[in-house]
């Protein structure tokens, strides 16, 4: 059922996308036939019968896209090959604990016990929000307080972080988590918070589980990161619907109870060890209680759709979420993995996925970054500027430096800011100055490190009162910019700064890095459209796996056509031949072909672009025509830029590169 589903979520996206192509072609021909009614009323006609279509797809592919969506949810986790097959009486005993077992007495019933002792209210509960519902008073109250400080205190001393969550989640998180909100007979299972407007919509979590796992939702984790363990305490609600007998009564499937919750992220080779130190953790608390336990190793039935394996202990239950909850390993700096068996048509996009981590990583610039890593190693870290003309790598690269130099300081010795978002004057004398201030305990020899990317965007007051306090707390504060041009940058920084600089990288760099994602995604391709996307990408690493994947999502093959098609710009060969034309001196050819380009909807700049970077290596070109050409295609492109956009500017353009190649007395007149 899903794969029939994505084949056809990708066939009406494919259709429904050359609808909305078709709808800007014609939408441009409505503007050029402003001054000729009878062609513009043909186009009308045209762009209304083309609006019904496309809102047909639109709701088509919506249907879809929630079938896919609400199937991919129920399917179930792949469950350890050991777990037992069956219903709960497929159970088995791994192991016993604790004293024996008193036989069972109606006078020890835990509710006649707690009411004659005054630990618990139902009948005052049940008036106040109904059945179900209960006060915990005196040594209940503290009871409950006791069992939770000591349960924190053993997981504590296993290296867990205390953590505690929110009561209230969006009700996507509980689904990414396995926890449905209605079942299949649309009984609600969870309470469900009314919102007003476009507000999402929320639940009461029904365990602490799912603010815990939404905690790590949408990150990127390094395999030396892991395992992170945290332990949360928190409200569990339940609607608990359905027939109600004496095994529930009491506070037994109440609506509300407090709930101490281990979670662990980890890498999927090392869940099995991790599974093993959470039962024995809960073994730990239990025996330390005194009281009579077993563990069992719960079978398939007994197991949420997200689960591999669980035990007694509903801590111990294993869940692979990370492609629901969109959480990558990067496993060496470059490999993701995951564990889940639940694929949801979604992924993270490839650009994030394979984004350097570590120098090391980062492709071309060799230079450069052996510069960095000297820092890095001798700790000598000067202010530094560092010049990206394309894809923002100063950050990532930057930060794994400082990650290098400060070591476990990192988080409280660094301050990023973009400075396109935060630029005026206010920001330094506030957040930059106040962090340039704050002592911070580092490694003998280091400094604060502030870091501003999109630095060329701040306000020339605010880079002046930067420079200052550059001045004032040199001693303990280093300062990085990042930038797209560094003459945007005023004079008395630069001169305080060493000036790095990344370059466009060359189509060997960046078809070795496409070759390494399309064997790693399995992703099907010719050499034509590597070509294509070495092309279309200029040098841009983030363009060309931005391109790559949206190319892979929407056709299934890399071919040249796809990805001119996926990256909407006038195809090379088409401008090659309205240049073999103009060579020619055919300005009836020429013309045709720019035409042809106009009527698609192609702008004058991504024509006039797209014929400049093709005349630049033109083979069959001689050089000094190359020349004229390059000069003549620089001056409608400025004549473009200044606003004269037509497609007379354009022809202009294609008659000039003709009479270049024609004989001068052709022009003479008599």
């Amino acid at each position: 059922m899903i794969p029939r589903l994505y084949d056809e979520q990708k066939a009406v996206l494919k259709t429904l996308d050359e609808k909305r192509h078709t709808r800007s072609v014609i939408g441009e021909r409505i503007r050029l036939n402003a001054k000729n009614p009878p062609e513009k009323l043909l186009a009308l006609e045209e762009a209304k019968v083309l609006k019904e279509e496309v809102a047909e797809l639109e709701r088509t592919l919506g249907e879809i896209e929630e079938d896919l969506y609400r199937i991919a949810l129920s399917v179930p986790n792949d469950t350890h090959p050991d777990v037992p097959i069956g219903p709960e009486s497929a159970a088995t005993t791994l192991s016993l604990h604790g004293p024996e077992r008193l036989p069972a007495s109606p006078q020890r019933d835990h509710v006649v016990v707690a009411t004659e002792l005054g630990l618990v209210d139902l009948e005052a509960g049940a008036a106040v929000t109904g059945t179900s519902w209960y006060y915990l008073k005196n040594e209940g109250a503290l009871l409950e307080m006791a069992l939770t400080n000591y349960a924190m205190s053993i997981a504590m001393k296993h290296g867990y972080t205390p953590v505690t969550t929110p009561d209230v989640v969006r009700t996507d998180i509980a689904y990414r988590c396995g926890f449905q909100p209605r079942d299949d007979h649309l009984v609600s299972q969870m309470y469900h918070i009314a919102q007003s407007g476009s507000l999402p919509e929320l639940v009461l979590a029904g365990t602490a589980e799912i603010p815990l796992a939404g905690m790590f939702a949408n990150q990127i984790f390094s395999e030396e990161k892991l395992p992170i363990k945290v332990v949360g305490l928190g409200k569990a609600f339940r609607a608990e619907a359905g027939a109600r007998g004496t095994d529930t009564r009491g506070l037994y499937r109440v609506h509300q109870f407090t709930k101490l919750e281990l979670f662990v992220v980890s890498s999927e080779t090392g869940s099995e060890s991790v599974m093993e130190e959470l039962k024995t953790i809960q073994t730990e608390i239990y025996s330390g209680l005194g009281l009579p336990f077993r563990v069992l190793d719960m079978p398939t039935e007994e197991l949420g759709t997200s689960k591999l394996g669980g035990c007694i202990f509903d801590t111990v239950e294993k869940h692979p979420l990370d492609r629901r909850l969109i959480v990558a390993l990067i496993e060496n700096g470059k490999e993701p993995a995951n564990g889940s068996a639940a694929a949801l048509p979604y992924e993270l996009p490839w650009v994030e996925k394979y984004r350097p981590q570590i120098l090391d990583d980062v492709v071309g610039n060799t230079d450069t970054i052996e510069r960095l890593k000297i820092i890095a190693k001798d700790g000598n870290c000067p202010h530094i500027i560092i010049s990206v003309c394309c894809y923002s790598l100063g950050v990532p690269t930057r930060l794994d430096e400082e990650r290098r130099l400060l070591g476990d300081a990192y988080k409280e010795g660094v301050l990023e800011l973009n400075a396109s978002d935060e630029r005026g004057i206010d920001v330094v004398r506030n957040k930059i100055k106040t962090f340039a201030q704050k002592k911070v305990t580092l490694p003998p020899g280091r400094h604060k490190i502030i870091i501003l990317d999109e630095a060329d965007s701040m306000t020339p007051g605010a880079q002046q009162a930067l420079r200052r306090t550059m001045e004032i707390f040199s001693n303990t504060t280093r300062f990085a910019f990042a930038c797209n041009m560094s003459n945007k940058i005023i004079e008395p920084i630069q001169s305080r700064c060493a000036i790095l600089r990344y370059a466009k990288l060359r189509d060997a760099e960046v078809l070795k890095r496409l070759l390494e994602i399309c064997e790693l995604e399995k992703v099907e391709h010719n050499e034509d459209g590597l070509a294509a996307l070495i092309f279309t990408s200029e040098g841009d690493m983030r363009q060309a796996i931005n391109n790559l994947q949206s190319t892979h999502s929407g056709f299934g093959f890399v071919s040249a056509d796809h990805v001119f098609k996926v990256c909407d710009q006038p195809h090379p060969v088409a401008i090659q031949a309205m240049i073999r034309a103009c060579m020619k001196g055919d300005i009836d050819g020429a013309m045709e072909k720019l035409n042809e380009l106009w009527n698609q909807g192609y702008s004058a700049v991504d024509i006039v672009v797209t014929i400049f970077r093709v005349a630049k290596t033109f083979d069959e070109m001689p050089e000094y025509t190359k020349l004229e050409y390059i000069k003549e295609i620089g001056w409608t492109h400025m004549r473009i830029l200044e606003g004269v956009g037509t497609v007379i500017q354009l022809g202009g353009l294609m008659a000039r590169l003709c009479k270049m190649n024609l004989r001068p007395e052709l022009f003479k007149v008599e």
